[in-house]
């Protein structure tokens, strides 16, 4: 496994290092194999594809550059960080909604409860911070 998918999964709470190790780990892997070496993930949760009552076997990464989703079958949607026009968290008990909204597309998705707002916000931030930078600048929190 990729050293910074190791490093932030043993800082997430045992539930979504559960979820991502276990139920989603398929779809772990597929980033793990898949994304450019040279792309840093920064952030990751587990995720849903249905808004009620969904298993967390989705992933979502936050990347220097992207906003990636992997679903099992395998599935995956990739959102460059400035293109995203609209981001909305909703805080609900078990299951977090989050929509993106970009061009052309508009997804929905439920976000593991226990690390869903701090991602929403790092993802926030990073949306912001590739609208400033323009479309040729790369993200970087260090």
């Amino acid at each position: 496994m990729r050293d910074d998918i190791a490093e932030i999964i043993s800082t997430l709470p045992q539930s979504s290092r559960q979820a991502l190790t276990a139920t989603a780990a398929s779809c772990v892997a597929l980033l793990d194999q898949h994304v450019p070496a040279a792309e840093n993930i920064l952030e990751l949760s587990a995720a849903s594809v249905r808004l009620i009552d969904g298993p967390l076997n989705s992933v979502f990464a936050l990347t220097e550059e992207r906003l990636l989703f992997a679903a099992p079958l395998p599935q995956a949607i990739s959102w460059r960080l400035g293109d995203i026009s609209s981001l909305l968290f909703t805080p609900d008990g078990t299951l977090n909604y989050f929509q993106i909204k970009a061009p052309g597309s508009e997804y929905s998705f439920g976000l593991d409860a226990a690390t869903g707002s701090a991602f929403s916000s790092a993802v926030t931030l990073a949306v912001a911070v590739a609208r400033l930078r323009g479309p040729e600048r790369v993200v970087s929190f260090t």
